[in-house]
């Protein structure tokens, strides 16, 4: 498996995209291996919050250069709807 899998397309008015999300994300929610079947597992019970954070990005223009989403582990510490420098909840 690549270091990123591309798990999804997202849409927001009429931007649609991949979204990325690198494998050492999942290690905050998946205990032992980090295998593609577990990441994708975490990925669906985590559906919302992912989902929330590549809607931010796309609100805040926190594009990568060719004009995709990439969530990273700082993404998904901060709380849903917190500002993305705030320091959010951790392990």
């Amino acid at each position: 498996m690549p270091s990123a899998k591309r798990l999804s397309l997202a849409g927001i008015g009429e931007y649609e995209g991949v979204v990325s999300i690198p494998r050492l994300v999942f290690r905050r929610f998946v205990d032992g291996a980090v295998s593609p079947e577990r990441c994708l597992e975490s990925y669906h019970l985590q559906r919302t919050r992912f989902e929330l954070v590549a809607e931010r990005k796309l609100r805040n223009r926190q594009l990568t250069d060719d004009g995709n989403v990439e969530i990273t582990g700082r993404d998904v510490r901060a709380p849903a709807g917190a500002p993305t420098g705030q320091l959010g909840y951790g392990r």
